[in-house]
């Protein structure tokens, strides 16, 4: 070992020196992380004369050039954060409720019951406006021939959304694509189609004599539906058809009611946790 008292040696030029620290002796001992973040200081330098040790003392690290070092040296013993919380699945239930109601409020508001049915008022509305509902007569009559009252009442509540809350009304199609978009619209709204559905788009594209329904209402979905923020579907049956469209109107009862006990599940399941 290196002897810090050495004297000359013959033949050698060695004059006898002392080392002397700074730092007590238990510095070279390992110490934990946490003593190393205390306030010591982390730098130790040493000075040679001839190639031999005659200091050594500390210094901190901050604002030197081996900064870097020490900051890494902390990334790499630093512990990674503790994962979050599961999201409890009265939770994620109700997120997912939220963006097909239209918000937290909306969703306390929905009820079995569907939106009330109102008649467009023809005389109250411009030239252009009247020309597209009377072109939905026929289209509409042949649709009722494949889907009930219920899905029908649906599919006008979304063409009167449609006529009143477009933009640019005189730019919507008119007639059997109108209809068309519309029942594509409300048909992803309560999951109708997929595997999951009830009423194929199919049925509903021959009833009006048409190819497909989806090309009509992707161009008609932009004039009604905003994008809602992604949230994680729940694993229920139903839900993995259902877009999230956040507009109740579109909503039929058979989903209403399956909806409200839902939320009313995990308004319980809430309440529960809160008071646990």
């Amino acid at each position: 070992m290196y002897d810090d008292t050495q004297t000359a040696t013959p033949g050698l030029w060695r004059e006898p020196t002392t080392l002397h620290y700074d730092e007590p002796e238990d510095w070279y001992v390992d110490h934990t992380y946490e003593d190393r973040l205390s306030g010591r200081h982390r730098l130790r330098l040493s000075a040679y004369v001839d190639g031999r040790l005659v200091d050594s003392w500390t210094e901190p690290v901050d604002g030197t050039r081996w900064q870097p070092h020490a900051d890494r040296h902390d990334a790499e013993h630093t512990p990674p954060p503790p994962p979050a919380p599961p999201v409890p699945a009265w939770q994620r239930t109700l997120d997912w409720l939220c963006a097909v109601a239209g918000g937290a409020t909306a969703l306390a508001e929905l009820t079995a019951e569907p939106a009330p049915e109102e008649p467009p008022d023809l005389s109250a509305l411009d030239l252009p406006t009247r020309t597209l509902v009377s072109s939905t007569r026929v289209p509409l009559e042949r649709l009722e021939s494949v889907a009930p009252e219920e899905e029908m009442a649906a599919v006008r509540r979304c063409l009167r959304l449609l006529w009143q809350e477009a933009s640019t009304p005189a730019r919507l199609p008119s007639g059997t694509p109108l209809v068309a978009g519309a029942a594509w619209i409300v048909g992803k709204a309560n999951g109708w189609f997929g595997a999951g559905g009830w009423l194929p788009q199919s049925a509903l594209a021959e009833a009006l004599e048409i190819s497909n329904l989806s090309n009509a209402g992707q161009r008609l979905k932009r004039h009604l539906i905003d994008p809602w923020p992604h949230v994680m579907t729940p694993r229920f049956t139903f839900a993995a058809e259902i877009e999230p469209y956040g507009r109740p109107e579109l909503l039929t009862p058979s989903l209403r009611r399956r909806l409200v006990r839902l939320r009313d599940r995990a308004y319980a399941d809430r309440d529960a946790a809160a008071a646990a």
